[in-house]
């Protein structure tokens, strides 16, 4: 390994000891470099006019053009070889660096080559200078790798004007780069099948491995090792002998050939397209295989050819044959026979079905079958020709439709339930299915949040003597502020409410599906303690941090430590402008610092707080009094 050269301010440093009137020796002991070094570097300044101190003005950069030369190239007499060339062609199979510097030296016989040794050293330098990267060996014909575009393209119907987007799928051969791209209306398991095989009739060869992204059409179940394969992708593979084997989930990087692939489509394509307007599918896959031809013939900036004349040296050649048909998508299912012996299978635009027997069968239905005619799919009770109730009834169950089953089930009790059409009755089978869920949701949001009072928005008092703001209630109750990140602060003397205020707006905002959790402050702290000792407060923090509304009720009431008020700093700021904060407290807010205590803390805390904060000052006299006038006890539970 060559020694690295001396830093500029080592050789200041020498200029500056030679100045004071040190030796050589002494220059090269107190900075630790050798006798020689120091001479060299004094030697050269003495050349260069060069004293300590420096003229003014004189820069970094200019001392050391003058004291470090850059070193002129040596003209050794070797042949360089053509790296370019190189790296092309170890991307055949069982290609070596052995071979290539073989063919090198038997191609310049005569001249000066490199040794073998030198030869690979120059070319894994050249290497290391393309884009710094983990760089992925792609081996002639042995992956596919495919994903779709993100931008869509916008077809007009020319008979109603709707506007739908076409999905863009991609697919880049991984020693070539040679790329196909169509247009397709969605990437459904069709879709996404079809554009296979046109996409393998595009390349006129089957790659040994077909790599895609993990989107339902190609993947049911995703597994960092064991991934389940949809079976009609699968049988695609087996058709065309190949083999899919789908990217590691959330890893972008195994398929970095195709992403870089997607970034030229958009940027060479689907720039192009956004000039023209298409009225069918097959005039934008006409204007996109244009912009593809061309795409594949477009020079590459640092190795020679195209994507197309490398795709003719190296992946065609190492392609497996196309078979003799192409493949026929099919859906493949699990059917089972309902007790009236009949049997539902999916049925295409140019399929036909017939009935099977036995308990259960799996079986795909596919684009080319016409076996049996069309068979109703509806029991043979012909006196009254339609479904029995039971089974319907099991089914909604079994879908987790329960409330929608219990009105099923009292529809068929009522007579006059007959006069309304299907429409008013599913209408109403729905209605009774969305009030059970919201009930069964505000019943969860409820349970979690630990409301202390039984308070909602309806029974809030907004009696002049109390000071509340009636236009400002109502704003708060939509809860804009929750969904927007902001704070609000309820004040007031003990006994005016500001505990049962806090808690009818926590249950308006569970009936709106808003998460809220309730807490009192000292109940808070004694839990951040446990937590400390346990070993669970970041989890809990996160948990907090989460929560759409924070109500901390009590605030003021006891005393905090410096360790509180650190813990209360964490929460706080985990929340800022992401989650709503709820405080209530008998203190006055300009009184909240000094309660605090510690000043850079406490600045901390109320900033996070008061940024964007709402306010409400609750006054009057305490609401704790019984029907005959007597006050109650003075225990404040706001």
């Amino acid at each position: 390994m060559p020694t690295p050269g001396m830093t500029m301010k080592a050789i200041q440093e020498v200029l500056r000891l030679h100045a004071a009137g040190l030796s050589q020796r002494q220059i090269a002991r107190a900075c630790g470099l050798s006798k020689g070094a120091v001479g060299k570097y004094l030697q050269r300044a003495m050349e260069a006019q060069v004293v300590w101190p420096l003229p003014e003005g004189m820069e970094v950069l200019a001392l050391q053009r003058l004291l470090q030369p850059a070193r002129l190239p040596v003209d050794t007499g070797l042949v360089t070889p053509n790296f370019a060339m190189i790296h092309v062609e170890m991307r055949r199979k069982g290609m070596t660096m052995q071979l290539l510097w073989e063919e090198y030296v038997a191609g310049h016989e005569g001249q000066k080559a490199y040794h073998y040794t030198r030869f690979c050293t120059l070319y894994r330098a050249w290497n290391d200078r393309l884009k710094r990267s983990m760089r992925q060996n792609h081996v002639a014909g042995e992956k596919l790798f495919i994903d779709y575009a993100g931008p869509t393209v916008p077809v007009v119907d020319p008979g109603t004007g709707e506007i739908r987007t076409a999905q863009i799928f991609v697919a880049v051969l991984g020693a070539s780069s040679y790329t196909y791209c169509e247009a397709t209306w969605s990437q459904n398991l069709s879709d996404f099948l079809g554009a296979h095989v046109r996409a393998l009739r595009y390349l006129g060869g089957v790659p040994v491995l077909l790599v895609p992204d993990n989107l339902k059409a190609a993947v049911t179940k995703t597994s960092r090792y064991e991934p389940e394969i949809n079976r009609s992708c699968q049988d695609l593979a087996t058709h065309y002998g190949s083999v899919v084997l789908p990217t590691r989930p959330y890893k972008p990087k195994d398929k970095a050939k195709v992403e870089v692939g997607v970034q030229v489509v958009e940027r060479w394509i689907l720039a192009h397209l956004r000039l023209f307007q298409f009225f069918s599918l097959m005039d934008l896959n006409r204007e996109i295989r244009r912009l593809l031809e061309d795409l594949n013939q477009r020079p590459f900036k640092q190795l020679p050819g195209s994507r197309k004349s490398t795709f003719e040296a190296l992946d065609r050649p190492a392609l497996k044959p196309l078979p003799a048909q192409d493949y026929v998508f099919a859906v493949w299912k699990t059917a089972k026979v309902s007790i009236d012996y009949h049997q539902q299978r999916q049925i295409h635009p140019a399929t036909g079905t017939g009935p099977d027997t036995g308990d259960t069968s799996k079986g795909g239905s596919t684009a080319r079958s016409r076996q049996y005619p069309r068979t109703p799919l509806l029991p043979l009770n012909r006196k009254k020709n339609r479904m029995l109730q039971q089974p319907t009834l099991n089914a909604l169950r079994q879908l987790n439709l329960h409330a929608m089953a219990e009105a099923l089930d009292e529809q068929s009790r009522l007579t006059q339930i007959q006069d309304l059409s299907f429409d008013e009755r599913l209408g109403l089978l729905l209605d009774r299915e969305l009030c059970a869920r919201d009930q069964r949701r505000l019943t969860r949001l409820l349970k979690l949040a630990h409301l202390k009072q039984n308070a909602c928005v309806e029974d809030i008092d907004y009696r002049g003597s109390r000071g509340l703001d009636r236009s400002k209630v109502m704003a708060l109750i939509q809860n804009t502020w929750i969904r927007q990140g902001h704070n609000l602060l309820i004040t007031g003397a003990t006994g005016t409410g500001k505990t049962w205020l806090g808690c009818a707006l926590g249950h308006q905002a569970c009936r709106q599906g808003l998460c809220v959790r309730y807490l009192r402050l000292p109940r808070l702290f004694e839990e951040l303690r446990i937590r400390h000792g346990d070993g669970s407060f970041g989890r809990y923090l996160t948990t907090l941090a989460k929560v759409d509304l924070l109500i901390l009720d009590d605030w003021g009431l006891a005393p905090m430590n410096a360790e509180d008020v650190r813990d209360l700093l964490e929460i706080i700021d985990d929340r800022v402008n992401q989650r709503a904060t709820l405080i209530t407290s008998q203190l006055p807010v300009n009184h909240w610092h000094e309660y605090l205590g510690e000043p850079t803390v406490a600045d901390a805390v109320l900033d996070r707080l008061l940024q964007s904060a709402h306010r409400l000052e609750l006054k009057g006299d305490s609401l704790r009094r019984h029907s005959d006038g007597r006050d109650t006890p003075k225990v404040d539970a706001s």
